[in-house]
Parts: structure tokens; C-alpha cells; sequence
């Protein structure tokens, strides 16, 4: 089994053990959210101010597990796909 994670527009598949490392390796980490307070309020006359947040792995990351059927199918697809070059 294959688990898809969409990480900045880029679907990366990992098994088991690399999720649980990535997982492991983000789990408590932080990310700058711009928040927007309007009326040019925020850092250098924008409408937003940047700030510190916990990170959320259910917000900032989309998890989908791939059967070992699908995943074996896309290999097939690429297979074929890359012997046509």
C-alpha cells in the first residue's frame, strides 16, 4: 500500500514507514500564516500581518492510501507511457 500526500500542488506517493517519518519529522512544527486585519493595518502598509501558528497536518496536507492494486496499475500506465518515447 502507497499513500498519496499532496505537499505544495505535488502528489508524492510514500509506503508505511516514510509516512510515519514524515509524520514523525513535522509532527509539533510550526507555519507563518498571513492573517488579514484590512485597511493597511499590517506590516508595511499591506492588510496583513504575519504570524506564528501550530502547523495542522489535516489542514496543510491532503492524505489519500492508494491499494496495492492502484498502485501497480499506475506503474503499468507509466511503463507504457515511457516506452513510447
Amino acid at each position: 500500500m502507497k499513500f498519496k500526500v499532496d505537499i505544495c500542488g505535488t502528489s508524492v506517493l510514500l509506503d508505511y514507514k516514510q509516512l510515519s517519518a514524515f509524520i514523525k519529522a513535522i509532527d509539533g512544527a510550526e507555519c507563518v500564516e498571513d492573517k488579514y486585519v484590512g485597511n493597511s493595518q499590517g506590516h508595511n502598509g499591506t492588510n496583513y500581518v504575519r504570524l506564528i501558528r501550530p502547523l495542522s497536518l489535516m489542514d496543510t496536507f491532503r492524505f489519500y492510501a492508494m491499494s496495492d492494486d492502484e498502485y501497480g496499475a499506475l506503474q503499468l500506465v507509466t511503463k507504457l507511457e515511457n516506452e513510447k518515447k
